[in-house]
Formats: C-alpha cells, sequence, structure tokens
C-alpha cells in the first residue's frame, strides 16, 4: 500500500483510544464547528472526484490526423484529386475518416472509467455537527467531520470507525469481494489489504446491515477512489506492439517514396525530359507504393478477428487489443470465478472421526448424500437452520442469495433429501446471535434445539462434549487435537473448513455446547481450466495466479489446476509490500502464485515483469483494480462481477467471467496478427515490383513501362479484395505451439526479405518481356499492355504464395472462399481493361493474343515456383 498516501490510515489503526483519535484529527464527539469547516474545505478543496488534465474534444479529434500514416494517406488523397480519380479518392477519404472515428472513440475510454467513479460517490451526507444531525451535500465533507453510517446509505468519504452496531458494509465496488464485510471499531494488525480494514469505511461503498459513526479521514482525490481516479486518468495507453511497427514503416516509406520521386524529377530536369508528364507518373508511383489500404485491411482484419472473440464469449473494446493480445506471454489472473467456478461446494463431511465424500460440484443438488447417522443428520440439520441465506433455483441456474459458504450447506441439505422450507417449519426460528468477527460463530435457536456453527478452533472452545454414534462424551484435550488435525489436514488441501455443534436446552447461550463435526468446502476449479493452462504451457505463455485467499488454498488449487509446479514460487502481500523494485525483478519470472495481496499490488507485479519485456494480461473485477487493468498491455475485466470502472478500464470484457476464454481469443489474436502480417507481406511485394522495373527504365532512359492510370489500377485491384482477403484465413495449424513474439524486435525483416526478393523476381521478368517486345518493334501501347497485365497476374498468384511461410502455394487452397472469390474479380476486372472499349481507351490497352499470354503467364508461374522454392531453404517457424 503507498505509505505516502496512506500515512494517516496507518497512524490512526494504532491509536488506543477513541479521545486520541479525535485529538489526531482535531474534532470531537460534538463535530465541527462552522468555522473549522470552512476552514478545513479551503484547507483540502470539495469531497468529489477531480478530472485531472481534461482534454476537450476538437484537441482530441485534431489528433487523429497527426499520424505518419494518416499524412501520407491524405497525400494519396491530394494526388487522386489532382488526377481526377474520384473512385481511388473516395476510398482514401473513407479510410481516412473510419481511421480518425476509431482513435477518437478510444480516446475517451480514460473519461468514461472517471465518470463511472464519479456515478459511485454519494450525493448526500448525515453528519453530526455542533452537536446536531445534519444532512448535507456530500462534496462539503471535510476531514474530521463525524460521519452517520445506517443501513442502505453510500459512505461518502474515507472514514475511521468510532461505532458499529452490527455494521457490515458491500465493498465490491472497490475491491471486488462481493460478500458483506463485518466491520469493527477495534485495532486492527497486519494489515495486508483493504479489505482487512475492518475498522475503516470507504468512498463508494455501501452500508449492507447495521449502523455506526465514523470519523472522515480523507476526502476528495485523497481516498482510495480519488487515488483510483488519479492513476486511471494519468496512465497513458501505449500504441499496441504492431501500431508502434507501422508507424516505423509508414515513416520509412514516406522517406523512400518522397526521396525517389524528388530523384525521378530531378533527374527528368536536368535530361530536359517531359517534366508534366512525369510529374503526374511520378505522384500516380508515389500513391502506388504507399500501401494506403493497409489501414483498411488492418481495421477490417481486427474487426473480423473482432466478432470472432466476441462469438468466444470476450468483447474487444479496443481494436488493436485483438492484435496485442497474440502477443501476450504472462496471464496474470485472479483465482475466485476465473479459475473457479465461484460456487462454494461442500466435498467433505466429517463425523465420528471418519471422511465422508460429497459428490458433485456447485450449487444444483444434482447428487444424492446418504446420511450415515445421527450425528451426519444433525450436523446437516446445522448448516440448513443456522443459515441466513438463500438456495435460488432459475431456469438458467442454481445460486444463492447471500454467503457462498452458507449457500454451499443449503445444497447439501438439499442433497440430503431435506427441504429447507420444511425443516424451518418443523423447527422454527426463536432466536439469533449473528455471526461476528471476534467471537466467529453463529448460533440460532431452533425449536427445542440450538445450533451453533463456526471456526472449528472458536467453535471447540465452547463445547465441552462430542457426539459420536449416537453417544455423547466428554471432549477431552486429546479428542481436540485429534479434531484439530483434521482441520490442518484439510486446510493444507485448500479446503475451508466449518464446525458444528448443538445442544438441546438450556440458555441460549454459547456454551455447553454438544460437538458434531466437520464440513469441508471449496471454489473448485472450472473443468476446462486445466486443459486450458496446459496449453498456455504449450503456447509458451505463464500464468500467474494473483489472489486475496490464504497461500495454501491458492497452491492447492494452483496444483489442481496445473499452474503450480516444483520450482515455482509464492509470494504474499506482506512479503511483497517489503520487497523493492529490484529484488522483485530478480524473482517475478519465477513467482507463480501471489496470495493475500491487494488490487494495487496488482500494479507493481505487473511494472516488474513488463520491465523484463513481457507482453502481459491482467484480469480484475474491482474499482481498485482499474490502475492495474489500465496500465495492463491487456486490461480483461469481469462482464458477470466486474464493476463498470472495471470495464471502462479494460480492453477486453470475459462475458463467462472464465479463463479458459482468454486462451481462445489469444488463439483468435495470433491467427489476426498473422493475417495482418501476411497482408503486409503481400503489399510490399507488390508495391516494390512497380518502383524498381519504373525506376530501373526512367534511369536507362526508355519509355516508361506504364501510364499513370494503369499504376494507379494495379494499386486499385491488389490493395483491394485479395489483399483483404488474407485478413480472413482461418488460424493455422500449431498456432498455438509457438512462442509468443518479441515486440521489441521487428517484424520487418522477415517481411522485407520476401518482399524484396519478390519484387526482384517480377521486376525482373517484366523488364525480360520488355526489352523482348522493344527489340521486335512492338508498339509501346503493346508493350505496356503486356507489362501492365503481367504485374496484376503476377500479384494474383502471389497472393497465394505468402499465405504460408513454410507450407506450399496450394496449402488450404479452397478453404478461404473471400480470397478465391476476391481472385477472380480481380482478374475479371484486369480481363475488362485490356478486351473492353471503354476501358482499353481510358488505359490505354490493346487486347492480348495467345503468344502474348503465354509471354504473360509462362515466366509468372517461373517466378513464383522461384519464390517457392525458397521456401524450402527457411527455417521453421518459431514464434508467432
Amino acid at each position: 500500500m503507498n505509505k505516502d498516501l496512506h500515512s494517516p490510515q496507518v497512524s490512526y489503526r494504532k491509536t488506543v483510544a477513541e479521545r486520541l483519535l479525535f485529538k489526531k484529527w482535531d474534532s470531537s464527539p460534538h463535530g465541527l464547528s462552522t468555522k473549522e469547516v470552512r476552514e478545513r474545505q479551503r484547507r483540502h478543496g470539495l469531497n468529489v472526484i477531480q478530472t485531472v488534465g481534461k482534454v476537450h474534444m476538437y484537441e482530441i479529434l485534431l489528433r487523429q490526423f497527426t499520424n505518419v500514416m494518416v499524412l501520407i494517406l491524405i497525400l494519396a488523397l491530394i494526388v487522386s484529386v489532382i488526377l481526377r480519380e474520384t473512385v481511388d479518392a473516395y476510398a482514401i477519404g473513407a479510410i481516412i475518416v473510419i481511421n480518425a472515428m476509431i482513435g477518437f472513440t478510444q480516446e475517451f475510454r480514460a473519461e468514461k472509467a472517471v465518470e463511472a467513479l464519479k456515478k459511485l460517490a454519494a450525493s448526500f451526507a448525515t453528519v453530526i455537527r455542533e452537536g446536531q444531525t445534519q444532512k448535507i451535500s456530500a462534496g462539503e465533507l471535510v476531514p474530521g467531520d463525524i460521519l452517520v453510517l445506517e443501513e442502505g446509505m453510500q459512505v461518502a468519504a474515507d472514514a475511521r470507525l468510532l461505532k458499529a452496531v452490527e455494521l457490515s458494509t458491500l465493498e465490491a465496488s472497490l475491491t471486488g469481494e462481493s460478500q458483506p464485510i463485518p466491520k469493527t471499531t477495534g485495532l486492527i494488525e497486519n494489515v495486508e489489504s483493504l479489505g482487512d480494514m475492518r475498522n475503516m469505511v470507504f468512498l463508494g461503498t455501501v452500508v449492507s446491515k447495521g449502523h455506526g459513526l465514523a470519523l472522515v479521514t480523507a476526502t476528495g482525490m485523497k481516498t482510495e477512489f480519488g487515488r483510483i481516479a488519479h492513476l486511471v486518468q494519468t496512465e497513458k495507453d501505449d500504441p499496441a506492439p504492431l501500431q508502434k511497427q507501422l508507424n516505423s514503416l509508414s515513416r520509412v516509406l514516406a522517406v523512400i517514396v518522397l526521396g525517389l520521386s524528388a530523384v525521378l524529377l530531378f533527374v527528368a530536369w536536368i535530361t530536359g525530359r517531359e517534366l508534366a508528364e512525369l510529374f503526374v507518373l511520378t505522384l500516380s508511383l508515389a500513391v502506388s507504393a504507399i500501401p494506403e489500404g493497409l489501414p483498411a485491411i488492418i481495421t477490417l482484419t481486427l474487426a473480423l478477428g473482432v466478432q470472432k472473440i466476441a462469438k468466444q464469449n470476450a468483447i474487444m473494446r479496443k481494436l488493436s487489443a485483438a492484435e496485442t493480445l497474440g502477443s501476450t506471454s504472462v496471464i496474470c489472473t485472479d483465482k475466485t470465478g476465473t479459475l473457479t467456478q465461484n460456487e462454494m461446494t461442500v466435498q467433505v463431511v466429517v463425523v465420528n472421526g471418519k471422511q465422508i465424500k460429497i459428490k458433485g460440484i456447485g450449487y444444483e443438488p444434482s447428487e444424492n448424500v446418504k446420511v450415515t447417522g445421527p450425528e451426519m443428520e444433525l450436523l446437516i440439520k446445522a448448516g440448513a437452520l443456522c443459515n441466513n441465506s438463500m438456495l435460488i433455483q432459475s431456469k438458467e441456474a442454481w445460486s444463492v442469495s447471500g454467503d457462498p459458504t452458507e449457500g454451499a450447506l443449503l445444497t447439501l441439505a438439499e442433497k440430503a433429501g431435506y427441504n429447507v422450507l420444511t425443516l424451518e417449519k418443523e423447527l422454527p426460528r426463536k432466536d439469533e446471535l449473528i455471526f461476528d468477527s471476534d467471537r466467529k460463530r453463529m448460533s440460532t435457536k431452533n425449536g427445542a434445539l440450538q445450533f451453533t456453527k463456526g471456526a472449528p478452533d472458536a467453535l471447540l472452545e465452547v463445547c465441552d462434549s462430542i457426539q459420536i454414534h449416537g453417544k455423547i462424551q466428554k471432549l477431552t484435550a486429546a479428542k481436540k487435537r485429534e479434531v484439530l488435525l483434521e482441520v490442518n489436514g484439510l486446510a493444507k488441501k485448500a479446503y475451508r473448513v466449518l464446525g458444528f455443534a448443538y445442544k438441546k436446552s438450556g440458555k441460549f447461550k454459547e456454551e455447553n455446547l454438544i460437538f458434531l463435526g466437520l464440513a469441508a468446502m471449496m471454489d473448485p476449479p472450472r473443468p476446462e481450466v486445466k486443459e486450458a493452462i496446459t496449453s498456455c504451457r504449450k503456447a509458451h505463455i505463464e500464468v500467474v495466479m494473483i489472489t486475496g485467499d490464504h497461500a495454501l488454498t491458492a497452491e492447492a488449487i494452483g496444483k489442481a489446476i496445473g499452474l503450480f509446479k516444483g520450482g515455482d514460487q509464492i509470494l504474499t502481500g506482506a512479503e511483497l509490500e517489503k520487497m523493492g523494485d529490484e529484488e522483485l525483478l530478480k524473482k517475478v519470472e519465477k513467482i507463480r502464485i501471489y496470495a493475500r495481496v491487494s488490487p494495487h499490488h496488482k500494479v507493481k507485479i505487473l511494472n516488474a515483469l513488463q520491465s523484463k519485456g513481457h507482453i502481459v494480461a491482467m484480469t480484475g473485477d474491482g474499482v481498485n483494480d482499474a490502475p492495474a487493468l489500465k496500465s495492463a498491455d491487456i486490461g480483461i475485466a469481469m462482464g458477470i462481477t466486474g464493476t463498470d470502472v472495471s470495464k471502462e478500464a479494460s480492453e477486453m470484457i470475459l462475458v463467462d467471467d472464465n479463463f479458459a476464454t482468454i486462451v481462445s481469443a489469444i488463439e483468435s489474436g495470433r491467427s489476426i496478427y498473422r493475417n495482418i502480417k501476411k497482408s503486409i507481406r503481400f503489399l510490399l511485394s507488390a508495391n516494390f515490383d512497380e518502383i524498381l522495373l519504373v525506376s530501373t527504365i526512367f534511369f536507362l532512359g526508355l519509355p516508361l513501362p506504364y501510364t499513370a492510370l494503369q499504376l494507379l489500377w494495379i494499386n486499385l485491384l491488389t490493395d483491394a479484395l485479395p489483399a483483404l482477403a488474407l485478413g480472413t484465413d482461418t488460424p493455422e495449424k500449431g498456432i498455438m505451439e509457438l512462442k509468443p513474439r518479441d515486440p521489441k524486435k521487428t517484424i520487418w525483416k522477415d517481411l522485407i526479405q520476401l518482399s524484396v526478393f519478390a519484387g526482384i523476381i517480377s521486376a525482373f521478368l517484366s523488364f525480360i518481356r520488355y526489352f523482348y517486345y522493344s527489340n521486335a518493334g512492338t508498339s509501346i501501347e503493346e508493350i505496356r499492355t503486356v507489362i501492365f497485365t503481367s504485374a496484376v497476374i503476377f500479384e494474383l498468384f502471389l497472393v497465394f504464395s505468402v499465405r504460408f511461410g513454410k507450407q506450399h502455394f496450394f496449402t488450404h487452397f479452397f478453404k478461404n472462399k473471400f480470397l478465391l472469390f476476391g481472385v477472380t474479380v480481380s482478374l475479371g476486372l484486369q480481363l475488362m481493361a485490356i478486351y473492353h472499349p471503354f476501358l482499353q481507351n481510358v488505359l490505354e490497352t490493346q487486347s492480348l493474343d495467345f503468344q502474348e499470354w503465354m509471354i504473360v503467364l509462362l515466366p509468372t508461374v517461373l517466378g513464383i515456383g522461384l519464390i517457392e522454392g525458397t521456401k524450402l531453404l527457411r527455417k521453421k517457424e518459431t514464434t508467432v
């Protein structure tokens, strides 16, 4: 916990008397005076969540047009307008607008997260001032105010409890803990998390039960909520790994294209060539060389991938996050509800010194339990009647209203054939001693019987007898030790253990009770999680459990699902708090479980992993998780249990809160990245061919091989359907057995090598064709038609070759129907370009005869064969 932010709280937890507490905060039991309130409001400000560095809408909009690729697209748009290429102009304009809209929408995410935080803050508060109870605007609260707490109220500030009568608060909005937290005024030692601070109430939480008084210790931005709001607003979104590489590519392309254009014009000027015609051609070449379709292709590929991920129960809130997901090397996941089912289940009952296994998982009472004797019967009845929760059956599933532990006991009763409503009629409740954290017990008077349940050690303190095989015996010290040994053995296996006792008559007090036995329960792992963890290991993705639960429980669950193995380490929140950043950096890659940690520890863990070069996916559901979700490369919020704030701070929402869904989404993310890579490889290959051929022939002083419109036509055919269709390829076999790619390692080396090689082959073949026809005295129009058609055909063949790094041309040839459709349409348009009179006139083409088609096709097949041959020399891919 941040000691600077919380030094007042650290101090007052150690205050031993209420008067010293009032002295520390310069207050009194009568509250503050009006003068004191004004002075403190001047000093501390209003109790509101402030917006830090708010950015205006027009600033966010303008930022969308400063990206290098967008500036290149704007240049391409201007050129298209000059050349009166209406179709190109509209297409490029649409790409610019769509990208701006996506970027604009994404930049509002932090603002939405803060707005969600503000909605959780109370509007009004009841305080004691000058000895009088007053209802005031929550924004007027100051440190030192005495806050009146009643059931149903929202807590309006962080405050130290002075009085707590059966007081519990719901802190799910802050910590993600779904159960009511019992509160106390006593001193708290060994505080490891916010949930341990039982003598505190926090802004944004709700009083679920009881009433009390509390002394305000922090307001506004100094509260836990304020700290989170500040972190959410100031945490910057780093570009996705691929986006960084695209920005780099854009800058390189811009320099190459503009430099080459300038050189061509300069050479034309000094050699006396026709500048006007060459200027138009140079602009066309610039547009052709720039893969302006790339942003649209990436957007479409991401959008299609996001749709597929949505079908797997994960919603991507940010398109680029789908690609980043494929780079994930570490998943930091919560335990409860994500790795486990979030349904407490009684799995073992201990009576008469023997363990009885209970079948079935979850709240559904689908299995039958055989009651073996009176002790088990009484234990089951005690669990069902000494209980304030309800088991609910709906069309979808069974659920619990209330405490999950009590829900497990109700399910046990139903499995044993007891109808809880019938039991309540037979043994109606007459009295109750509610559970509290000091006694660690709960008791009810049902008919002539008293039932008590609680922590085994606390329960044994008030028992003097034990029932074994129907006979009541003295509970000796030796028998107590036996019971506690049994408890310890079950606890080591991750069970939560409750003890049960009863008595038949006498005063309704927790004394002279007859011990019955134990019920051991756990939130069982989801059945599909173990396989998902295995898939992660094969994919070289490490899984780290981060939980507020005890280390023993976390370790047992970790071992059960295959997450925790020999050599792995566990670190507790207390140990993490004492550990320096350097020490954590040395150990962070060996730690598989973090136990008894708070959400604020997640940021420290995250920073250490990112410092080691990992791409980290982080799950979270509470408001306090928002900074970690925002800082993570992929923040994953829970769809069922997650707060609005955590969802707004995340990139992905798990609809079913299931860990296995993350793994399925990562596979889709890897496929998305591979498809984008294919499209880039294809576009660069096609564009390099055109640049190389035009530049070479120009410097040789020969007539140019393309007209300006022919260059734009080639660009239109290749940048459209074929390149887009590559983005729809299905995941390759074995994709989840590759290592995640290193985000620091450039992807361009691999892409450029193939692109340059393919471009050289295509340009060389066209060069040979050019000279063959030139020497034969063929007209320049006919030569250009052959070269023009050859370029299109080569690129339509090339699209099948670049799909796979090692696999051959015909691999899954008919699987991608969209690709076949795109190539067919492009081929049809090219045939129209050389045979339709109108297009012949516009594009300055001529009809090709059979011999000319052979000159087009045979070298193309040879060239593609050479490219295919290089696949045999390539190393087997080991990374995505």
